[in-house]
């Protein structure tokens, strides 16, 4: 779908429209902001861009919304381009936005008869409830009933609304005290993610700290639980400067428990950003606190767990090498429709990688090598090498093609490839139309072959509208693996 969401929002001076580019992916990762709240943005991908990985930062330009702009530096999760040009806003200050939709999702088995239907409904609303107040509001709402219906069974509904956001925020325009009540994410803090409770921020040009307090929403069902409580502080030092190198250093610690009283987890965490025209680099240690019931049975006392290590060099414009480390045990991700191409990549998310990325204008191709990879039992101790190779926006109608394959080894399992591709047009602010298709290999592993094949539609009808259509067929060996068609429909308002 080329749909990701970036942890910076309208309070690090993004807007919708605002063009994004993902450090690590140099030119082949541009995207351009579809949906902005206080302090996250969906983002669409420009052309064939390369998904990002979680951990992976991104550039941009930020925008602020004042009369006469003032170079301030954008601060938050993810960092802004190194030497930011700073473009006065339109409009005269920030104003409810939101977004409401409707979605449709049909997943067919054509061999066994059976078909899964799901109709949703979403609401975003983010910003101040009047033009210069100092109270927010946040709202991120989708519900949708499944459908289940199999053949000789009478069929099966059920209903779920998830609450991703429902909070309310105190902090005046531009000013640096900001506190927020009710469900709301704590990008910040690592580990902690969606939780229902209070947080206090402060930010300022050299440092930031905060603290929270809250609920675990339950697992599942994401609704209101007292079971897991949680606490946190963190503190973080940056530079003031908006040109040059920009730097952070960012320390906190996090305790989980359980409703008797009972250590869940605590932890600690370091995290150090370096972003500059040259380099980007992001390092993330978490070291867990062990007592009572863990060190019963056989913890150490401080382990270090959660790691996550990421460089990227640009010594000429052409030209990029990246290199990092991965091993943390989880990382939930929203994702409106998986795909096989994200499905397999996401069981190659754990371990180290190393590789180059070449620009040559409109002419783009990448290489990239990762090993010990653990992200489930068909990717176990598995070395992968990849290539891709893409020509875009070419002609006046916005012609493109991405190529991409993977081989790799499983101690075992044999060989396996992996091969996917894309033709796309994009003609102007219109929209897009874009073919996929791939196949996936296996020695001895008949029942892991895959072959899909597919096309995305997008279509903008006077930037308030926005309609897209999905379709995609995945087969496999007769009676080894069902044929399945996907079919997801979406149909939003902007305001």
């Amino acid at each position: 779908m080329g749909m990701v969401y970036v942890g910076a929002g309208r309070n690090d001076g993004l807007r919708e429209g605002s063009p994004l580019r993902v450090a690590r992916l140099g030119a082949k990762g541009q995207y351009r902001v579809s949906f902005v709240s206080s302090k996250s943005a969906a983002a669409k991908a420009d052309s064939l861009a390369t998904l990002p990985v979680v951990g992976d930062s991104v550039e941009y330009t930020p925008v602020v919304d004042q009369p006469v702009a003032q170079a301030t530096p954008s601060t938050g999760p993810v960092a802004g381009t190194p030497a930011p040009r700073v473009v006065a806003a339109r409009s005269k200050g920030p104003r409810l936005r939101g977004r409401i939709g409707l979605r449709y999702l049909d997943s067919r088995d054509r061999d066994n008869g059976i078909d899964l239907k799901q109709p949703g409904i979403e609401a975003l609303i983010d910003g101040p409830i009047a033009p210069g107040s100092a109270v927010g509001l946040a709202v991120d709402i989708r519900t949708r009933r499944t459908s289940l219906y199999r053949p000789g069974q009478e069929a099966t509904s059920t209903g779920l609304t998830s609450v991703y956001q429902a909070a309310l925020r105190l902090q005046a325009p531009r000013g640096p005290f900001r506190a927020v009540l009710g469900r709301q994410y704590a990008p910040t803090l690592a580990g902690v993610g969606l939780f229902d409770g209070l947080s206090i921020d402060v930010q300022r040009s050299g440092w930031a700290g905060g603290v929270m307090a809250g609920l675990a929403p339950a697992p599942g069902t994401m609704a209101v639980s007292s079971e897991i409580r949680q606490f946190g502080a963190y503190f973080q030092a940056r530079n003031s400067g908006s040109k040059g190198a920009r730097w952070s250093f960012t320390a906190g610690a996090i305790g989980s428990y359980a409703s008797a009283g009972e250590v869940n987890r605590e932890f600690g965490f370091i995290q150090a950003t370096l972003f500059s025209p040259v380099v980007t680099a992001i390092a993330l240690q978490e070291i867990d606190y062990n007592r009572g019931w863990k060190l019963a049975a056989g913890e150490k006392s401080l382990t270090p767990t959660s790691t996550y290590l990421s460089l990227n060099l640009n010594p000429v414009r052409a030209v990029s090498f990246n290199a990092g480390l991965d091993n943390r045990r989880n990382v939930r991700l929203y994702q409106d429709l998986s795909t096989p191409e994200s499905q397999f990549d996401a069981r190659f998310r754990m371990g180290m990688w190393g590789g180059a990325y070449f620009n040559f204008g409109k002419l783009r191709f990448s290489g990239d090598v990762r090993t010990n990879t653990v992200g489930g039992l068909d990717s176990l101790r598995t070395t992968a090498y990849s290539g891709m190779l893409s020509l875009d926006r070419i002609t006046r109608v916005g012609f493109g093609i991405r190529l991409r394959a993977t081989q790799y080894q499983t101690p075992g399992r044999g060989p396996g490839l992996f091969m996917s591709g894309a033709f796309r047009i994009a003609p102007g602010a219109l929209g897009a139309l874009e073919l996929t298709g791939g196949s996936r290999q296996e020695n001895g592993q008949v029942s892991s072959d895959r072959r899909w094949a597919g096309f995305n539609t997008e279509l903008f009808i006077r930037r308030a509208w926005f309609a897209m259509l999905n379709y995609s067929r995945e087969w496999g060996p007769t009676g080894a693996t069902p044929t399945t068609d996907l079919i997801y429909a979406g149909l939003s308002y902007r305001f």
